[in-house]
C-alpha cells in the first residue's frame, strides 16, 4: 500500500551546512525547515527538513524528489528520496459512538473528576498524599476555580470518530480515532475551532469522565466551540501499534487530517460561523509538544488554515535535551545541567526506555533495536557511553530526535505568522524541566510573538511541594490543571 495522494504534505529530511544553496525538483513545492544540529559524528552543522505540498499526486504512482546542495566552496551534494501512491482514499469522518450530556452535568465533571479520578492521577503515597493534600487543596482552589465552578451554559455532544490519515509510514489507515465535542444548539456560534493535542497516557474517543481532555472537551464545546481533539496514532482505534510518543511529524500529520477531514465533511459546518475558521491548539506535557509540532505543521504545509493562538505547557520542546539529561543521569555525568539535574531512576529514565525509545526505533528506521539500549527499564551503560561519546551508530536516533526538537529551530527559515503562542511551565517541575520553554523562547522569541506565562505554576504551594518531596511528576501534573483553567477563562 502507497502513500494516499489525497494526503498531499510530504515531510523528508537530511543534514547538511550552514551555507548549503538548495535546489528541489521533482514537482513537490514548499520550503525548507532549518535546525542546528549538534552531538553528531560528522561536521554537519544542520538538519534540514523539506515540508512540502505534493497537490498532483497520482493513483498508484511514483514520484521522485531530489535536492542538489552546493556550499559556498563549490562542493556539491545531491540527496533524493522515492515514495510511492496507492488508490486514492476520500476524506471522511465517520461516528461510532456519541453521548449526550446536559449543561448542568457538564458544569459538575471537573469537579467529579478531582473528587473521584485526581488520585489515580497523581499516584501518590498515602504518607506523601497527607502530606501534601493541603498544598493541593490550596492550589485546587486558588488556580483551578473556572475548570471547577465553570459558566457552561450549552449542552453539549461528544462523538467518537473514526477518520482516514497516514500511518508512521505514511499509508492509508481508516482506523485512527478522535474525539469530537460541540454544543446542541447553535444559538451560540464561534468563529474558532479548538484542537486538543492530549497528554501522556489518554485518549481523549474513550468519552470518559475519568479523561481530563473529555472533560475540557466538553467544557470548550458548552462555550459554543466544536472541539476536535485527535488519538495519537497507537491509542484508540490503533491501540494495538506502538504509540507515536513524542514523534512531532506523525502526530501532527494525523491532527491535519482530522482537522482537514472534519472541514471537508460538512455535517459540522454549522457549529462555525467563519467561512474559513481559525483554530486555536491547546496541549499540556506530551500534548504540548504535539501543539507546537501542529502549529508547524500548519505554518509550513497549510497556510489556508489559520492558527490563533497556541497553548502549550510543560512540554519537552528541547526533546533531545530531554532524553540526553536521562543519558547523563544514566552514566552517571549529570552536572547539575537543567535537563538532567532532577532525573530519576523512579519516572524519568522509564520515560525514555518505555515511551520514547520504542516508537523510534519502531518508526524511524533506527540502526539498533530496543535490546540495544535497554536493560529492564535503565539505559544499558555501553548504549550510555556511545551516546556521550558522539558514537557514528548513533547518529540517525541523535538526528530524529533533533527533527522533533524545537528549540533547535532557526527563526529566518520560517515564515512570519500572527500567531500568539502561550506557553506555561512551572520552576518546580521536576519531570520537564522548564528549561525546555525558556530556550524556546530564546531561540524564537525575537521572531514569534510568544508569551511565557511566569507568574502560572510559581507560586508558593508549588515551591512548598518541590522541597516536600521528589517525587517527579506532582508539580508537573498540578501545572497541567492551572494552565488549562487559565486558558478556559481566556477562551469563554
Amino acid at each position: 500500500m502507497g502513500i494516499n495522494p489525497v494526503l498531499e504534505e510530504v515531510v523528508f529530511s537530511h543534514l547538511g551546512y550552514a551555507d548549503f544553496a538548495l535546489q528541489l525538483s521533482g514537482g513537490c513545492a514548499g520550503d525548507a525547515v532549518l535546525r542546528s544540529a549538534r552531538d553528531l559524528s560528522v561536521d554537519y552543522d544542520q538538519l534540514i527538513e523539506h515540508r512540502l505540498v505534493c497537490d498532483a499526486l497520482g493513483d498508484n504512482a511514483t514520484t521522485e524528489l531530489s535536492v542538489l546542495a552546493e556550499r559556498d566552496n563549490g562542493d556539491r551534494f545531491e540527496v533524493e528520496t522515492t515514495f510511492s501512491t496507492g488508490a486514492a482514499t476520500p476524506r471522511a469522518v465517520v461516528v461510532q459512538d456519541g453521548l449526550e450530556t446536559p449543561a448542568a452535568a457538564v458544569r459538575n465533571l471537573f469537579q467529579q473528576y478531582v473528587d473521584v479520578y485526581l488520585d489515580d492521577e497523581l499516584e501518590l503515597p498515602g504518607a506523601v498524599r497527607f502530606v501534601l493534600e493541603p498544598l493541593i487543596t490550596e492550589i485546587a482552589e486558588l488556580a483551578w476555580s473556572n475548570l471547577l465552578d465553570p459558566d457552561a451554559g450549552l449542552p453539549v455532544r461528544s462523538e467518537r470518530v473514526a477518520y482516514t490519515s497516514r500511518t508512521p509510514g505514511g499509508e492509508a489507515d481508516a482506523r485512527l480515532t478522535g474525539l469530537i465535542a460541540y454544543p446542541q444548539t447553535a444559538d451560540r456560534v464561534r468563529d474558532e475551532i479548538i484542537v486538543l493535542m492530549h497528554s501522556t497516557g489518554v485518549t481523549p474517543s474513550d468519552l470518559q469522565p475519568s479523561n481530563a481532555w473529555w472533560v475540557l472537551a466538553n467544557l470548550f464545546a458548552s462555550q459554543g466551540y466544536l472541539v476536535i481533539a485527535p488519538d495519537n496514532w497507537g491509542r484508540g482505534g490503533t491501540e494495538a501499534e506502538e504509540e507515536t510518543y513524542l514523534l512531532g511529524n506523525r502526530t501532527a500529520a494525523n491532527a491535519v487530517d482530522l482537522v482537514r477531514a472534519v472541514l471537508a465533511s460538512g455535517t459540522y459546518d454549522g457549529l462555525f460561523s467563519a467561512a474559513q475558521p481559525t483554530l486555536y491548539i491547546v496541549g499540556y506535557s506530551q500534548g504540548g509538544h504535539s501543539a507546537v509540532a501542529l502549529w508547524l505543521a500548519l505554518l509550513t504545509q497549510a497556510p489556508d488554515l489559520t492558527v490563533g493562538r497556541v497553548f502549550a505547557g510543560g512540554a519537552p520542546l528541547d526533546l533531545y535535551a530531554t532524553v540526553r539529561g536521562a543519558v547523563q543521569f544514566a552514566a552517571g555525568q549529570c552536572a547539575g545541567d537543567a535537563y538532567c539535574r532532577y532525573v530519576d531512576d523512579e519516572t524519568s529514565v522509564p520515560f525514555v526506555t518505555e515511551r520514547i525509545l520504542p516508537p523510534y526505533i519502531a518508526y524511524t528506521g533506527l540502526s539498533f533495536t530496543l535490546a540495544d539500549a535497554v536493560e529492564g527499564d535503565a539505559l544499558r551503560g555501553q548504549f550510555a557511553e556511545d551516546f556521550l561519546a558522539n558514537a557514528a551508530t548513533l547518529d540517525g536516533f541523535k538526528s530524529v530526535l533533533q527533527q522533533s526538537s524545537y528549540t533547535n529551530l532557526l527563526p529566518e527559515s520560517l515564515a512570519a505568522t500572527s500567531t500568539t503562542i502561550d506557553l506555561y511551565h512551572s520552576p518546580f517541575d521536576r519531570l520537564v524541566a522548564s528549561a525546555n520553554s525558556d530556550d524556546f523562547i530564546s531561540a524564537l522569541g525575537g521572531r514569534f510573538d510568544i508569551r511565557r506565562n511566569a507568574q502560572a505554576c510559581a507560586g508558593l504551594s508549588y515551591e512548598a511541594i518541590f522541597a516536600a518531596t521528589d517525587i517527579v511528576g506532582i508539580s508537573h501534573a498540578l501545572c497541567g490543571f492551572e494552565m488549562l483553567d487559565a486558558v478556559y477563562d481566556s477562551l469563554r
